[in-house]
């Protein structure tokens, strides 16, 4: 339920500071920002599919190398004023794909899956493992909302999508919506598992 908590708050701060869109984007501000939150309605649902197989996906590219996937997630990065950067990949030759595992800090790493052809980028998965806060957990929303901004959708989506695409994923919902924490949109899917202090968000093509 703490993990649930602080990815509850997490969101809840971040989308009214988007809405009501303050003069600052201190995080400092941010998290001492008081919401009342009724923690028995909000929750964060098991993906059966992503946690069983991180990399399942189909074969559709959308973004032609790791690099260009970094460079789309970076701009992002700045133009929200969120002081993250996505390091350069970490090339990974495997039997049937391939792989680039890009750090954001010590504790959360994008790993993009590519296809054995030509490098193009088929998935992007966020792998994070932490004590969880309200300041940790707002780093993995900015970062699971780099990915959505920086995925299959990046020529169409805006902000407010990947905040309502969060939402519908499970990371803000009931289990009536999305008992496994899985969200199909456009052609794309989202899914998100959160195991005690990990959490692993996923992003592909149908």
């Amino acid at each position: 339920m703490r993990i649930r908590y602080w990815l509850t708050l997490a969101i809840l701060l971040l989308f009214f500071c988007s809405c009501k869109k303050a003069e600052t984007s201190s995080d400092e501000k941010l998290l001492k920002s008081e919401i009342a939150i009724d923690t028995t309605t909000f929750s964060v649902y098991d993906s059966v599919t992503i946690a069983a197989n991180p990399f399942k996906s189909s074969n559709y590219e959308f973004a032609e190398s790791a690099e260009v996937f970094r460079e789309r997630f970076n701009s992002f990065m700045r133009k929200s004023g969120y002081n993250m950067i996505l390091q350069k990949g970490v090339f990974i030759e495997g039997i049937s794909y391939n792989t680039s595992k890009m750090q954001l800090n010590r504790n959360m790493n994008i790993v993009a899956k590519l296809n054995k052809k030509n490098n193009e980028v088929i998935k992007v998965v966020l792998f994070s493992e932490d004590q969880f806060n309200t300041s940790s957990s707002l780093l993995i929303i900015k970062a699971m909302k780099g990915m959505i901004m920086s995925g299959p959708g990046h020529n169409y989506l805006t902000a407010d999508d990947a905040e309502v695409i969060l939402y519908r994923a499970g990371t803000l919902g009931d289990k009536n919506i999305n008992p496994q924490g899985l969200w199909r949109q456009d052609g794309i899917r989202y899914e998100i598992d959160v195991k005690l202090n990990k959490v692993v968000f996923g992003v592909s093509s149908e």
